[in-house]
């Protein structure tokens, strides 16, 4: 089964918005800490975790059923770059309320 290219990019911004929401979420339930990139954050949130994996299977269906090829691939790092960019957001603005 084949989806049209306009499937494929709706798929994908859904996705993507899943996947930054899921980082939304991470950042709020860690609102007094500092989360990290590369181990996991001192408060979990489940619901985060959920919502991500969603995002990721959607676009990773996306770029699999449509004929999007390697855009369904720069869908997923833009993605997961929107989420790096959560978390350094958060982490800086928590540094300047600390400085404060």
């Amino acid at each position: 089964m084949q989806m049209t290219v306009a499937g494929g990019v709706m798929m994908a911004a859904v996705g993507a918005g899943l996947y930054l929401l899921a980082a939304i979420m991470l950042a709020r339930a860690n609102y007094d800490h500092r989360v990290p990139y590369w181990t996991s954050p001192r408060v979990r949130s489940g619901s985060s975790v959920a919502v991500r994996t969603i995002g990721a299977v959607a676009i990773g269906f996306a770029a699999i059923a449509s004929p999007l090829g390697f855009w369904g691939l720069a869908a997923l790092v833009v993605a997961i770059l929107c989420g790096v960019a959560v978390i350094a957001h958060h982490n800086r603005s928590l540094a300047i309320t600390r400085a404060r």
